[in-house]
C-alpha cells in the first residue's frame, strides 16, 4: 500500500494492476475466520491508508470496513485491538455525518422562523 501512490505517478497501468490484489489481501484480513492479528493488521492499514483506499474503491472500502467492525461483535478481541478498530473512519462516513448534520441544521433553521 505504501508504494501505490508512487506507482500511480510512474505508471498508471502498473498501479491499476495492483488494485485488485490490494483489496483481495484486505478482504482476507477481515474475513469471518480472521484471527486477532489479521483484524489488527487490517485496522492499521485502514488507519494509515484509508483515505487512499477510499478514493480508489469507495464502495468496496466501506464493505471491508463493515466486515472489520463486525469483528467487534463476533470475535473475542483484546481491548487494544477493539480501540484500534473503533478509530477507523472512512471519508464516506464523514461525508454522511456532515450531510446529516447540515440537513438537520437547515430543518432547525426553517422551523425556528
Amino acid at each position: 500500500l505504501d508504494f501505490y501512490p508512487v506507482y500511480k505517478e510512474i505508471d498508471a497501468t502498473v498501479s491499476e494492476c495492483l488494485v485488485e490484489p490490494m483489496f483481495t489481501s484486505l478482504n482476507e484480513l477481515v474475513r469471518d475466520e480472521a484471527d486477532e492479528k489479521d483484524v489488527e493488521a487490517a485496522a492499521e492499514m485502514f488507519l494509515d491508508h484509508g483515505s487512499m483506499l477510499q478514493k480508489i474503491r469507495p464502495g468496496q472500502c466501506d464493505s471491508l470496513l463493515m466486515a472489520l467492525r463486525a469483528h467487534l461483535c463476533d470475535s473475542p478481541l483484546r481491548s487494544a485491538t477493539r480501540r484500534l478498530v473503533l478509530q477507523v473512519r472512512t471519508q464516506s462516513n464523514f461525508q454522511h455525518f456532515t450531510a446529516v448534520l447540515f440537513n438537520h441544521s437547515r430543518v432547525s433553521l426553517r422551523t425556528a422562523k
